[in-house]
């Protein structure tokens, strides 16, 4: 009687072993490419190469307040866009979400520029299509290069801050707070400070 129950016993575990090799293994899901990966952007400050403030986002309650020597504003995320309103509350910019690519227009419709994702960075035009800068990922940090191709800028991570410095190494920018490629917009001179903190803001909110 007692082989018996030990032999069903083996025989159980067999079975139970057996499937448990039979069964498929899950396949894992691939990682998110750099152009797809979520990019974290909330509160950030951008000081200038004399270390004075550039730029100051400050993210709360579904809105940021944005401060800058050249203007100040407020930025309303949510519904897919950015709403850029003054000071005194009058709406001046909008940025709104095109599948892959965020759209600037000015107050009255006029399209002002149009950013797009591009091998894991991002690709700014103004109307016409031409391209004004291009931001790519590099190790530890992206390169940045005018229309042309023309490299102008070199973002590294430094600590806990991210650094953006010319080709021949000078010092441009400090950012804190972010460390998104997406902040290397801060060298399109074509742009207020306000509208590319919504630019940065509409790539991390919407």
């Amino acid at each position: 009687m007692k082989q018996t129950v030990f032999a069903c016993v083996i025989l159980l575990l067999l079975v139970v072993m057996g499937c448990k090799s039979s069964s498929p293994k899950p396949i894992a899901s691939p990682p998110a490419s750099p152009a797809t990966a979520a990019v974290q952007i909330g509160s950030f400050a951008i000081t200038d190469s004399s270390k004075k403030p550039f730029l100051t986002v400050v993210d709360a309650n579904g809105q940021c307040k944005v401060t800058a020597p050249s203007g100040d504003g407020t930025l309303k995320y949510g519904d897919g866009k950015v709403t850029i309103s003054d000071t005194k509350g009058q709406i001046v910019g909008i940025v709104k979400r095109d599948g892959e690519a965020y759209k600037l227009e000015n107050a009255t419709g006029a399209k002002v520029v149009k950013l797009s994702r591009k091998d894991g960075g991002f690709r700014l035009k103004d109307p016409a299509g031409n391209t004004l800068l291009k931001i790519k990922p590099r190790a530890n940090g992206f390169k940045i290069d005018d229309g042309a191709g023309k490299g102008v800028a070199k973002g590294k991570i430094k600590g806990n801050v991210l650094v953006l410095e010319s080709e021949k190494g000078e010092r441009l920018f400090e950012i804190s707070g972010t460390t998104a490629i997406i902040t290397g917009i801060v060298l399109a001179k074509q742009l207020s400070a306000l509208q590319q903190a919504a630019l940065m803001i509409a790539v991390g909110k919407l």
